[in-house]
């Protein structure tokens, strides 16, 4: 449990961090507008059926007013960690804005990644995140 602490907070400030030349995706429980969010409200751990607010910023310009959402599950019970694909879907967004948001819901507790591509590039993602589902 320790490592796993040591390893989310890692993540936290990699993502986090003042390194804004990458993408990064910010979770939230509350929606996400330029006036709502800060730093201090961002989290990593959630409950099942509650939305996930994210936010995804990018510095370079969008190449495409679609992406692509894929969120996967980690399944820690073997060895290596078997992923499976949960929910994926397109968002529209405004590409001459640096950031998107929209949320998305989970019914099972478990450990995901968040990957978002640009919809004409599907090789490499944007960016990507780790968070927890938790029942209440």
């Amino acid at each position: 449990m320790k490592r796993y602490l040591v390893l989310l907070v890692s993540l936290i400030v990699l993502l986090s961090g003042c390194n804004l030349e990458k993408a990064f995706i910010l979770f939230s429980s509350d929606p996400i507008t330029v006036d709502t969010f800060s730093l201090d409200k961002r989290k990593v751990s959630f409950l099942t059926e509650q939305r996930i607010y994210f936010v995804l910023y990018n510095p370079k310009p969008f190449t495409s007013s679609v992406l692509r959402l894929q969120i996967l599950k980690l399944d820690r019970k073997t060895p290596y960690y078997e992923m499976s694909i949960v929910q994926g879907r397109d968002i529209e967004i405004d590409a001459s804005k640096d950031y998107a948001t929209d949320y998305f819901c989970l019914h099972q507790e478990g450990y995901y990644i968040l990957r978002l591509f640009s919809k004409d590039k599907l090789e490499k993602p944007i960016a990507e995140a780790y968070f927890e589902v938790t029942s209440p």
